[in-house]
């Protein structure tokens, strides 16, 4: 409950029991009858635990609000920690990529120079086949 109700709710209520005592008192005729005294110390009663309640309602507003607090200051350190890791998650997959495109280059080379490695042995057999026919 907002703190702010908690005093409007405490007047309307004091009001209530105000009017409703004025009532009696109107038609008991005197306030020192025992049927006046009696609701006078009810009414006392009354407005003493509403006054324990309010403390215990505030008391229970400010845990609440304190938690509040706590629980957005969590909320914005995790969501600090959450873009930290997307830009994080965002440079791993960035490398990744440029990681697949030096293995096709990679890869492409490899298959080039096992070609021309190929043509070489076959180029190195004509000529020591020609040095041994020359010599």
């Amino acid at each position: 409950m907002d703190p702010t109700l908690i005093v409007p709710i405490a007047v309307a209520l004091a009001g209530a029991v105000g009017a409703y005592f004025a009532a009696v008192r109107r038609l008991s005729g005197s306030v020192s009858t025992s049927t006046a005294a009696d609701l006078w110390a009810e009414s006392s009663s009354i407005r003493a635990d509403y006054q324990r309640r309010i403390t215990e309602l505030n008391t229970i507003v400010k845990r609440m609000q304190d938690r509040i607090d706590a629980l957005e200051a969590k909320n914005d350190e995790l969501h600090r920690e959450n873009g930290a890791l997307k830009r994080t998650l965002q440079a791993q997959e960035d490398t990744i990529k440029h990681l697949h495109a030096t293995i096709d280059r990679l890869e492409s080379d490899n298959t080039e120079q096992r070609q021309e490695n190929i043509r070489l042995r076959g180029r190195l057999k004509e000529l020591e086949e020609q040095n041994g026919r020359a010599g």
